[in-house]
């Protein structure tokens, strides 16, 4: 079952100007490359997240993906990564042995962690 949560949460920050940090955790951000790489019909009527990269360059972003994720693996955020110009690439961090629905719970301290130390501001 894949519920496009990531697809929604980053539509929804190109969207608004109030969005400090979008953060995914096994997100579908590419819906376009995922159907391709899954060799499945396009969606239809459905926005790609990936399109709309130029109201998204200036959120921080980090989206996890889990090395042994088969349903959304870490090409697929790979693939919406490169859609932003080099020195506005999203963070892609990939977690060792996850996958799509194990562990991330027992992670998230570790992981939550992270995302705090990447929204503070460098020196």
């Amino acid at each position: 079952m894949v519920t496009l949560g990531g697809a929604v949460a980053t539509l929804l920050a190109a969207e608004r100007d109030d969005v400090s940090q979008l953060v995914t955790v096994a997100g579908n951000i590419d819906t376009d490359y995922w159907t391709t790489l899954q060799h499945i019909s396009p969606l239809t009527g459905s926005l790609n997240p990936a399109d709309q990269w130029p109201s998204l360059q200036a959120i921080p972003q980090i989206h996890f993906v889990g090395s042994e994720d088969k349903i959304m693996p870490v090409a697929v955020a790979n693939a919406y990564q490169q859609h932003f110009p080099q020195s506005k690439r999203p963070t892609v961090r990939v977690i060792t042995g996850m996958t799509h629905h194990c562990c991330w719970v027992e992670h998230w301290p570790e992981l939550l962690q992270e995302i705090s130390a990447a929204k503070k501001p460098a020196p």
